[in-house]
């Protein structure tokens, strides 16, 4: 159990922990004691509030009263996960940053200390480690099972294929398409990522449509990265239900992973075609994601996601480096959404 006493604000925090809030009262006390409970001290932990409209921003002033290191940060109005995540960062004053969902818990007291000793000793831009989920099966089973549960050597300057994984000699090494809650990032890179964004783009409001693109941007501006073996987060997946991005568009639960991926896809390549600069291998990177994960996928059903996927359809049609066969195949899927 945590001792207050030994809490010290500090001006230049080694670690900044960001964790975001969304009408997040019933968890997020046990996410903060979570990060209250390291054994590592030298921390600031950044509350950045999304318009909550529960008394999340009650508790959390109640918990800034006995934690001098927390600060909270209050959006105008709900922005969503993308621009909520960033703004924490972009806030933060430690030399490593580590993303929290409010829903979230690490699962170890060490787990700063541990991924704090693998950066500095191996000078490494990002850390990855595991993580347990744990939520609902469709027969409403709970289930547990396990992220990114494998080690990887010291891969140096990452490069990214057109399977859309970061590969070093030894071959495929860790897909990119990842979550950012289970890496551990040095924040003057990832401020860069972040101001690389189109301000546009970073004031979407779709929840779940923020990981993808940000982490692919994080890796393609990385010196070092390496993945580590060790269980260091928990997290329990919301029910359909629950879920924002279902609740905000009302649509039927059968839908509903469909939809969210197709967000998360769309967004990743338009992020993609975008940052690329007309670079060949981020180009094949778009063309794998848009086959494979949009016009197989069943994106367009619905309306609001038909018009963002005819949109990034048409700006890869701009793409010099398209191949005859995925050129058909887009101008054949749009054909079918007009119909």
């Amino acid at each position: 159990r945590f001792d207050s006493k030994n809490f010290k604000k500090s001006d230049n925090p080694i670690i900044s922990a960001v964790i975001t809030v969304h009408n997040g009262l019933g968890c997020l006390k046990t996410a903060v004691r979570s990060v209250q409970n390291q054994d590592f001290l030298d921390i600031e932990i950044i509350i950045v509030d999304d318009k909550s409209e529960d008394e999340s921003v009650k508790l959390i002033k109640k918990l800034m009263e006995e934690d001098p290191r927390i600060e909270l940060i209050q959006n105008d109005k709900n922005r969503g996960a993308l621009y909520t995540k960033a703004k924490g960062v972009l806030n933060a004053k430690g030399k490593y940053v580590i993303l929290l969902d409010v829903d979230d818990l690490y699962a170890r007291e060490n787990a700063f200390s541990v991924l704090y000793q693998e950066a500095e000793e191996n000078n490494l831009d990002i850390v990855g480690f595991t993580a347990i989920q744990g939520g609902m099966n469709d027969n409403g089973f709970y289930k547990l099972s396990f992220h990114n549960d494998f080690e990887t050597p010291i891969i140096y300057q990452p490069q990214l294929s057109e399977r859309s994984y970061i590969k070093n000699e030894n071959g495929k090494i860790i897909g990119v398409r990842d979550v950012l809650w289970v890496y551990f990032f040095r924040t003057d890179f990832y401020k860069k990522a972040i101001n690389e964004i189109d301000e546009k783009f970073l004031n979407r409001i779709i929840n779940g449509a923020d990981d993808i693109p940000v982490f692919f941007l994080l890796v393609k501006k990385a010196r070092s990265l390496k993945h580590i073996k060790r269980i260091l987060y928990v997290t329990v997946q919301q029910s359909n239900e629950n879920n924002p991005l279902l609740k905000t568009f009302q649509y039927e639960k059968h839908e509903f992973r469909r939809l969210y991926g197709c967000w998360d896809n769309i967004s990743y390549v338009e992020l993609v075609l975008i940052k690329s600069n007309d670079n060949y291998e981020d180009k094949k990177i778009a063309s794998f994601a848009i086959k494979r994960f949009i016009l197989n996928d069943g994106c367009g059903r619905n309306m609001l996601i038909r018009n963002e996927t005819i949109k990034v359809c048409k700006l890869y049609l701009d793409n010099q480096y398209i191949d005859t066969n995925t050129k058909e195949q887009i101008n054949s899927f749009l054909k079918s959404l007009n119909n």
